[in-house]
C-alpha cells in the first residue's frame, strides 16, 4: 500500500476575498415550500454580497439547523449563523469544492479543493478562526473532489481525488493512504448514517458500496447498463455520465442520482433502480442536483433554472419559478422546517 503523508503546515487563506457585483448567483431561499424564492447574499456588516459566489457544495450543522456551510467554486468556505439572512467567509483563496464537520464536534471542519494548481485537503479545530493544511497533492491540476468523514469513527477520513484515487487517514488527517484507484474521476463520497456503508460516484461507472472501510467495492450501478431482465436481447439503457448522488437522511436505502440518461432512484440500496420521470426534460437540459426528505417523500430536483418539487415519492411533481437564470447545483433542505429549503447557484 502506497503511503501518502501530508504535512501540516498553517497556511493563509484567511484574507477576504473581492466580490464583485451581483451576477444572480449565491443562494436563494424559500420559507414557504417554494411557492416564493429570495436571494439569501447578504454578507454580515458588509454592503457587499455573494451573488458573484458559483456554488459547489451547501449543508448544515447537524446539531445547529441555522448554520449553514457553503463552499464555493469560485473561492472560500461561507457560513451563515442565522439561515442564510447573511454570510461571512471563513476560508478564501482555496477553490473548495467540499466539506465535512465532524459528527461530534462541528468545530472540527475539512475543506477539499484545489489552490495552486495542486489538490489540497485544510482543517479547521476552531471552527474556522485558523487553518492547516493536511494534504497537498503531489500532482498538478488534480484537485480533491470530496471528502467524509465514518459517522462511527471520526478519526477515518476519506477523500477523493479528480484521478480516481481514494484516499484514507485513521489519524484525523495525521497521515493519509492511498487505498484505492477506480480509474475515474471521484465525484462525491458520502456515508450512510443508518448502516455505515461508505459510498462513492464516479463520473462513468456509477455508485459504489463498501461496507468494509474502503478495503472491497460494489458497483450498484451496473445493472444500468446491460440487458433488461427477462430478455437478453433488449438493451435496458447506457449511461455514459454520472453528475450527482443524494442519500435519504431519513430512510436507508434510498438514493438518487441524476445523469446523462435522466433521473434515477432506488429504494433498496440499488438491488434495483427505476427511473423518475420529470415534466421536462431533453437532451439539451438534464437533471442536476437532486435531494429527499422524510424518507423520500420530499423531492426537489433541478433541471437548469428550474426546481420541481415532489410530495409524494416522485411521483408528481410541482413547477417552482425562481428569481434566477443561473443552474440549481445544490439543494438542501431544513430538517426541522422542511418548509425552509436553500439552493446553490453555479453559472454552468
Amino acid at each position: 500500500m502506497k503511503k501518502v503523508f501530508a504535512a501540516i503546515a498553517t497556511i493563509g487563506f484567511l484574507s477576504a476575498s473581492c466580490l464583485g457585483p451581483a451576477s444572480g448567483l449565491g443562494v436563494i431561499k424559500t420559507v414557504d415550500g417554494g411557492a416564493s424564492w429570495q436571494p439569501a447574499v447578504q454578507i454580515d456588516g458588509a454592503n457587499n454580497t455573494i451573488a458573484g459566489v458559483s456554488v459547489a457544495e451547501m449543508g448544515l450543522n447537524p446539531f445547529n439547523h441555522e448554520q449553514l456551510f457553503m463552499a464555493a467554486a469560485s473561492g472560500g468556505l461561507w457560513v451563515s449563523d442565522n439561515s442564510a439572512s447573511t454570510w461571512r467567509e471563513i476560508l478564501s483563496k482555496l477553490s473548495a469544492y467540499d466539506f465535512a464537520l465532524n459528527p461530534v464536534n462541528p468545530n472540527t471542519i475539512f475543506v477539499v479543493g484545489i489552490y495552486g494548481n495542486h489538490g489540497k485537503i485544510v482543517r479547521s479545530n476552531d471552527g474556522g478562526a485558523s487553518w492547516d493544511e493536511i494534504y497537498n497533492e503531489a500532482s498538478a491540476n488534480n484537485s480533491v473532489n470530496t471528502i467524509a468523514i465514518n459517522p462511527n469513527n471520526p478519526q477515518e477520513i476519506y477523500a477523493g481525488l479528480n484521478s480516481g484515487v481514494l484516499i484514507k487517514s485513521v489519524d484525523n488527517g495525521q497521515t493519509w493512504s492511498v487505498i484505492k484507484e477506480f480509474g475515474d474521476q471521484l465525484l462525491k463520497l458520502r456515508f450512510s448514517k443508518f448502516t455505515g456503508a461508505l459510498y462513492a460516484l464516479l463520473a462513468t461507472k456509477g455508485v459504489q458500496k463498501s461496507t468494509d472501510s474502503g478495503a472491497n467495492w460494489t458497483n450498484l450501478t451496473v445493472s444500468l447498463n446491460g440487458f433488461s431482465s427477462g430478455n437478453e436481447n433488449l438493451l435496458a439503457v447506457i449511461i455514459d455520465s454520472y453528475k450527482k448522488m443524494a442519500l435519504d437522511d431519513n430512510q436507508g436505502g434510498i438514493i438518487y442520482i441524476t445523469t446523462s440518461k435522466g433521473l434515477y432512484r432506488t429504494t433498496n440500496d440499488g438491488q434495483s433502480w427505476e427511473y423518475v420521470n420529470m415534466p421536462v426534460q431533453s437532451s439539451a437540459e438534464l437533471p442536476r442536483a437532486v435531494t429527499s426528505a422524510r424518507g423520500g417523500t420530499i423531492v426537489f430536483v433541478s433541471i437548469g433554472s428550474t426546481l420541481f418539487k415532489s410530495l409524494d415519492g416522485a411521483k408528481t411533481w410541482q413547477t417552482q419559478s425562481l428569481p434566477t437564470q443561473s443552474s440549481v447545483n445544490k439543494i438542501v433542505i431544513d430538517p426541522i422546517l422542511p418548509q425552509v429549503v436553500y439552493a446553490g447557484l453555479i453559472n454552468q
